[in-house]
């Protein structure tokens, strides 16, 4: 008669634990490092998963850039597109040309944010963390 624990984990039963960093998380190998974000930030863009965690560690390198928050916007031709809202470093903004260009040269071309916004503050919540659905929305850009 066979009932109870069979000894066999279902994988489905495994699950991560929420102690773990990286449950509900998404993993994207490039080359010989792993890029993690959560899965709702993911970007599909023309059927490729951007993270933009990624794009916000590169631009947090720019010495003109104070904070980064990568966001997502609607695109008829490829779905989605990563945007990504920049307060700016003392008092000039770095122009976004220059951005760019950074961008070109440290990620790879699809990964390339479509749009670059200067805003004086990202929209957080009172206790400081970033409400990134604000950011999805193009109506209620910060």
């Amino acid at each position: 008669m066979l009932g109870g624990r069979t000894g066999r984990h279902h994988p489905r039963s495994e699950r991560r634990s929420s102690a773990d960093p990286l449950a509900g998380r998404c993993c994207e190998r490039h080359c010989s490092e792993f890029v993690v974000d959560r899965l709702k930030d993911l970007v599909l863009t023309a059927g490729y998963n951007v993270c933009p965690a990624e794009i916000e560690r590169v631009l947090m390198g720019h010495p003109g850039v104070a904070l980064v928050a990568g966001g997502r916007e609607p695109d008829e031709v490829e779905g989605e597109v990563a945007h990504v809202y920049v307060v700016p470093a003392g008092d000039r903004a770095p122009q976004v040309e220059d951005l760019m260009a950074y961008c070109h040269e440290r990620l790879s071309e699809y990964k390339v944010p479509r749009a670059i916004h200067f805003v004086d503050q990202l929209p957080t919540t009172s206790s400081g963390k970033l409400m990134r659905r604000l950011l999805r929305q193009p109506a209620g850009r910060p």
